[in-house]
């Protein structure tokens, strides 16, 4: 089921200040904690405390202590961090998180296999633990045939027993073997051009925002990124040509001016949007419901749960700079199945099949909705409910209609449960269906007629 869009990766932790701009990696202390079962805790963040939480590797620091990496899975994503003992204390890395499967306007990402392994390393002579998370990720574009990469993402934690320090890098098969050293000003990089996302060091976050308390979402959020050179390699040649040609310091220029225009005038976000916003899901002008236990990365998510409706603020991921606003959420769309929306979610999970239909106002990329009306629109969705209320079979409006390129043709069905990652929207429709019911609900994808069967 097709997601917000290549936000929902995990991000890369925030810099702190060191002397060499240019080839220095993002590095921060690591979090002291009780032990490993308080690890845990923050591994699990909302998650049920009966999720395991299983250790994965470890390695032995001489001089230092030891070191284990632990992880959380879910059908959704996997949550790794490290927690290194030394001298009778225990610190933990900042947690990553890792989606499973990820879709924009039709092109897919899916993890294919994780390897996680656990190595010692040499940061200026002292030892050091790096999990070297192999990640097969596979990417089929729509309408066109799957690829394949592996990508490489390191953590390195180490240092003096009375401070450790943590080094994160997420790098491609050529840079594997690069390690980091660590120098008498702060963490530098001895293979830099492999970690240009981990350069920058412009600091525009909103820490007064970021500070408050999180509500508990969730929320709905426009945002316009804005991405510079050094994170080509992040993107797999699909940047904005614009960012290309931005650096650093320009992009988080640009992001402060458009915050600064959004406090004065929120109206004018979908205008921002369009002009200025190097993610495609956000072009449109729809916005993106963020939850607490949500797949896009934590710092969007942090940001998101703080502001108030209304309210703009940024942050940068390892994507760029995001300009957000948070927006009141939208009325319901005429051809929803509101009383259907309204019932209580079931529980336990539900299989279902839908036909997606767009139009021009909403396109998600399909040639048949960019030419459609919404008149068009509204008069097809109450031709195809008609023929399901005569009890017409889902698959065959599927192959004839759908716009869904992962089930239009193969009449697949999505297996749905409240830890699914799909979009709210429709998510919230599939767990209130009746078996053999059918509803119509709206996402920034299109309008959905979903139906649910055994």
């Amino acid at each position: 089921m097709p997601r917000a869009s290549v936000l929902a990766i995990a991000a890369l932790i925030a810099s702190i200040p060191a002397t060499s701009r240019a080839d220095r990696p993002t590095s921060a202390p690591m979090t002291a904690v009780a032990d490993v079962a308080a690890a845990c805790v923050a591994l699990r963040d909302e998650l049920p405390a009966d999720v395991a939480c299983t250790r994965v590797g470890q390695a032995k620091l001489k001089g230092v202590g030891a070191a284990e990496v632990y992880a959380i899975k879910t059908d959704a994503l996997v949550r790794y961090a490290m927690v290194v003992t030394a001298g009778g204390r225990t610190w933990r890395s900042p947690v990553r998180a890792l989606p499973l499967a990820v879709c924009a306007d039709g092109d897919c990402e899916r993890v294919t296999r994780q390897a996680p392994k656990v190595r010692v390393v040499k940061l200026a002579g002292m030892a050091a633990a790096a999990l070297e998370l192999t990640v097969a990720y596979a990417y089929t574009p729509k309408g066109g045939k799957e690829t394949s990469w592996t990508q490489y993402q390191l953590v390195a934690c180490g240092g003096e027993a009375a401070g450790p320090v943590c080094v994160e890098a997420t790098v491609g098969e050529r840079a594997r073997s690069c390690t980091a050293k660590l120098g008498g000003a702060g963490i530098v990089s001895s293979c830099a051009e492999a970690l240009p996302s981990l350069a920058a060091d412009v600091d525009v976050d909103s820490h007064a925002i970021l500070a408050r308390a999180a509500g508990p979402g969730p929320v709905e959020i426009k945002h316009v990124l804005v991405g510079w050179d050094a994170l080509e390699p992040i993107y797999a040649g699909r940047m904005d040509p614009r960012a290309k040609a931005r650096t650093n310091a320009q992009a988080a220029a640009l992001a402060q001016v458009l915050a600064a225009s959004l406090a004065r005038a929120p109206d004018r976000i979908d205008t921002l949007m369009r002009e200025h916003s190097e993610d495609p899901g956000s072009k449109e002008g729809t916005a993106y419901t963020v939850e607490a236990n949500g797949t896009f990365v934590p710092e969007f998510t942090a940001l998101a749960l703080r502001l108030d409706v209304g309210e703009a603020g940024i942050v940068r991921t390892r994507f760029g700079y995001h300009v957000m606003l948070r927006v009141p959420p939208p009325p319901p769309d005429p051809l929803e199945s509101t009383a259907i929306l309204a019932r209580p979610p079931g529980t336990g999970a539900v299989k279902v099949k839908h036909v997606l239909l767009s139009w021009a106002d909403l396109s998600n990329g399909d040639p048949r909705g960019m030419k459609r009306s919404r008149a068009q629109l509204e008069a097809l969705v109450g031709k195809l409910k008609a023929q399901l209320a005569k009890g017409g079979a889902i698959e065959p409006l599927m192959q004839q209609y759908s716009e869904d390129p992962g089930t239009a043709d193969s009449g697949d069905s999505y297996d749905v449960d409240a830890d699914a990652p799909m979009v709210k929207p429709f998510k919230d429709l599939a767990l209130r269906l009746k078996p053999g019911e059918f509803g119509v609900v709206k996402t920034q994808f299109g309008i959905h007629i979903v139906k649910r069967v055994p």
